[in-house]
């Protein structure tokens, strides 16, 4: 998450950000927390194990104005340009913005050693470009964002079926949102909490099969749009502080494509089914001693494509003493209604993995727990 914002892209329900796919420059980064333990009752399924929250600098504690440079042996040159202003009547703005751009390296790959595949090397592998950018403009109780990446990497080595070292060959993948929150703290501190989000999530390759008789290009395209919402009250009692809330998402469009251009055009691939999905969630705090604390937390998930869930969670720790703390934490995940994405392919390709797909298994339960362990001296 940044700023409590999933990153989780909908279309595979995946969250795969390393090196330079990762948008974000780490000099933005105020902390980053991590919430060890099953957190599904406020983040759904996908927080049956751990949540990761990245929290970025408020535009007031950044630096007027900021350059930095990386060059790698290997990896991609990067230049970075960050500014922050005040705008005057509470308002201040942080703009960032980079670019990135590496050839690569070569390496041989054993048992592609023949005349036709250049002699087994693998010509600027990992090869990439792109840009990262961020904007934040904060305005009182009001806070809007922005993230717009894009990365291109050249794909030398595609696997089975594909054209070793074909320079045509590529992936790309871009991730951006747009985002309000809105934050009220009460005169009893209480809080609420609200935001709105518009996500984009995008990723295309093409691979070439070899000539056999003719050479085969293929294109995935995978696109998708989303708006979602969330609204969260928070307020503390006499054991604990209550937190409860509603999430909701709707997507405009999930898009998987598959397309095979040579030498004849042929769509083997051609599914948009959007989804939409609404969820209201509780958890309690409850201070049971002065060492002692428990959450308890249920969510009820339901979506048009998958049906219903139902999460229930909890977490027990117990301090000892100071710089000590133990922890048993468990989630679970119930299914009244659970089917795959149903998919529909045009053309004649087949695919085992489609026919899977429209078996409509029944999923079963899920039951997770955790135990941690900390000491700090």
């Amino acid at each position: 998450m940044i700023n409590g914002h999933p990153m989780t892209e909908v279309i595979f329900d995946s969250n795969n950000y390393f090196g330079q796919d990762f948008g974000l420059e780490m000099d933005l980064v105020e902390r980053i927390e991590i919430i060890r333990g099953p957190s599904s009752a406020l983040y759904g399924s996908n927080g049956i194990l751990a949540n990761i929250n990245v929290i970025t600098k408020a535009p007031v504690d950044s630096a007027k104005f900021a350059v930095s440079t990386e060059v790698d042996s290997i990896g991609p040159q990067k230049l970075t340009l960050m500014s922050s202003v005040d705008l005057g009547k509470g308002a201040n703005l942080l703009v960032e913005g980079s670019g990135f751009m590496g050839s690569g390296h070569d390496m041989s790959i054993p048992g592609y050693d023949t005349s036709d595949q250049n002699y087994g090397v693998a010509q600027h592998l990992d090869g990439q470009s792109g840009y990262h950018s961020y904007v934040d403009l904060a305005w009182g109780s009001w806070n809007f964002s922005g993230y717009f990446n894009t990365r291109l990497a050249q794909a030398a080595v595609l696997g089975d079926g594909a054209t070793f070292n074909g320079p045509g060959q590529f992936y790309r993948d871009t991730r951006d949102f747009i985002g309000a929150t809105y934050i009220h703290d009460y005169s009893n501190s209480s809080q609420l909490r609200w935001q709105i989000y518009y996500d984009h999530y995008g990723y295309a390759d093409r691979y070439d099969q070899p000539p056999s008789p003719t050479a085969i290009t293929d294109l995935d395209e995978d696109s998708a749009d989303w708006v979602s919402s969330e609204v969260i009250y928070s307020h503390p009692l006499s054991f604990g502080e209550l937190t409860m809330g509603l999430s909701a998402n709707v997507e405009i469009r999930n898009l998987q494509e598959n397309v095979a251009y040579s030498p004849v055009r042929e769509i083997r691939l051609d599914f948009n089914r959007p989804d939409a999905s609404i969820a209201p969630f509780l958890q309690q705090e409850w201070a049971l001693a002065a060492r002692w604390k428990a959450y308890f937390g249920v969510r009820l998930d339901e979506s048009r494509q998958f049906g219903a869930f139902f999460h229930p969670a909890s977490d027990w720790s117990i301090s000892p003493r100071p710089g000590h703390l133990t922890s048993l934490s468990m989630a679970g995940r119930f299914a009244t209604q659970a089917t795959l994405r149903s998919t529909t392919p045009m053309g004649t390709h087949k695919s085992p993995i489609l026919d899977c797909c429209r078996k409509r298994p029944t999923l079963s339960s899920l039951l997770s727990s955790t135990v941690s362990e900390s000491l700090r001296i």
